[in-house]
């Protein structure tokens, strides 16, 4: 059973991702009901069920998730950690790009909890907007905005997970992530082991995909 919103035009459109602000920090809900005359019906996001992408991907090779110091030419403050441009090859080249994946999701999370921490997003317009997932709908991108709780359309689709002729990713030019120590209180998250989770629907598959990117030196620390 799918949740709808109702956008500025009137339209209704269906909610790819639900989140509870709990005291200042984004908690995703992994599962929720609705009371419809006594019974009780489990509701999204609850009802997608994500499978092992290692039979249809190349996963034994997919990109080794990394952080590295910022540097000044790299971003506006240098106490940053940077996350890397990862990506997961496909087992046989498309035709094309974009003709597979239709909808896709990612999120930095703590691997433990499944708590989502704020990244700050690559953005060739010099802005880069703190963010708590970027989302691809049918040809278009957005951001989470930590600070609005709202979506935010992409003038492009480049940093979105889509499907490209040889593999499942963003282009690397627009894959960097930023950790801003400085600019954001990142405290509560130290020490602890974080990951990328992607979300992706592929319509060759007629499948929904859930991968986790990480390893034991993907940690923030202070710096």
């Amino acid at each position: 059973m799918p949740i709808y919103r109702k956008t500025s035009g009137g339209v209704f459109a269906t909610v790819s991702a639900l989140n509870i602000n709990d005291d200042g920090t984004f908690k995703p809900v992994t599962a929720a009901w609705i009371n419809d005359n006594g019974t009780f019906k489990k509701v999204f996001p609850g009802d997608t069920e994500y499978e092992d992408p290692s039979a249809y991907y190349d996963i034994a090779n997919a990109t080794t998730l990394t952080l590295t110091q910022g540097i000044a030419s790299e971003t506006t403050n240098r106490l940053s950690w940077i996350a890397n441009s990862v990506q997961i090859p496909l087992l046989s080249n498309l035709a094309s790009n974009g003709i597979d994946v239709d909808w896709s999701y990612f999120e930095y999370i703590v691997v433990e909890t499944g708590e989502i921490v704020p990244v700050d997003m690559f953005s060739t317009s010099g802005a880069q907007p703190t963010a708590l997932g970027v989302k691809y709908d049918s040809g278009t991108a957005s951001v989470l905005r930590q600070s609005t709780g709202a979506y935010q359309t992409l003038s492009t689709i480049n940093p979105a997970v889509i499907d490209r002729q040889a593999f499942l990713g963003w282009l690397a030019s627009t894959g960097y992530r930023y950790f801003k120590v400085q600019q954001q209180d990142y405290s509560n998250f130290y020490g602890k082991q974080l990951g990328l989770r992607w979300r992706w629907h592929s319509t060759i598959n007629n499948k929904y995909f859930e991968f986790i990117f990480t390893n034991e030196n993907f940690v923030l620390s202070a710096l």
